[in-house]
């Protein structure tokens, strides 16, 4: 089991595994091509948690589906009994989706 964030662009994850949760910085070193010109927030994303024997993903809810937390699920190697989803639809998780929403 690993920690670390997440991006979903164009139907694919863009996993980090470390123990940072700061997506603005990582998305800073990424290259040019990846980013799309685009600022670290505009695509949706999330993170996963680490806590005893327990993992916590927090995800926007534009990708809160089954095949999406099964993906991540396995980028992250969840193999543990116990995987809590939570669904982020605040500030720090919006992306250009929810605003095609309003």
């Amino acid at each position: 089991m690993e920690k670390g964030i997440f991006w979903f662009i164009d139907d694919k994850l863009l996993c980090f595994k470390s123990d940072t949760f700061n997506h603005r910085r990582v998305w800073a070193d990424l290259p040019r091509q990846t980013a799309g010109g685009f600022l670290f927030n505009h695509y949706p994303r999330g993170r996963v948690e680490l806590k005893h024997d327990k993992a916590v993903i927090y995800l926007n809810p534009n990708i809160c589906t089954e095949p999406v937390i099964e993906a991540i699920k396995q980028e992250f190697g969840l193999s543990c009994a116990t995987v809590e989803v939570k669904v982020d639809g605040s500030k720090h998780y919006r992306c250009y989706l929810d605003d095609c929403e309003e």
